[in-house]
């Protein structure tokens, strides 16, 4: 069995860097990587086409129970909405970081299944879907 994992993760474990996504009204690029090394996904941004890649949030750097469910971004590409869950509860803390700073707001959101985030054009908030936790 040992000979192919090493078969699978020599074929399958490969660097993926995703295709860039742009916000709606700035430069700054967001994209996923996943590394060979790792198990998860790290967001990493960039201010505009010519600069380099900045790490945004790193899972692999967690606990193993947590992981992050999703992440929306502000029109204007300031703002960071991410959630993220313990133990696979479906239960995530929504925090909100400053992307420039990587500073997070002191407010989160949890205690509901949150998802489908979607900015206000001014930043000033976001609507998002949740549904009671049983």
């Amino acid at each position: 069995i040992e000979w192919l994992q090493k078969k699978y993760d020599t074929l399958c474990r490969v660097e993926n860097l995703s295709a860039p996504g742009r916000v709606k009204h700035a430069d700054r690029l967001f994209f996923t990587l996943r590394s060979k090394d790792k198990d998860r996904d790290i967001w990493l941004t960039k201010r505009n086409t010519d600069a380099p890649l900045d790490v945004l949030i790193d899972p692999n750097e967690w606990p193993e129970e947590k992981s992050l469910d999703f992440c929306a971004y502000s029109s204007d590409g300031r703002y960071a909405a991410y959630g993220v869950s313990s133990n696979g509860d479906e239960d995530p803390v929504v925090r909100i970081m400053d992307v420039e700073t990587k500073e997070h707001l002191a407010d989160t959101l949890q205690g509901w299944r949150i998802g489908n985030i979607e900015w206000l054009p001014n930043n000033y908030g976001f609507f998002y879907t949740a549904h009671p936790v049983e």
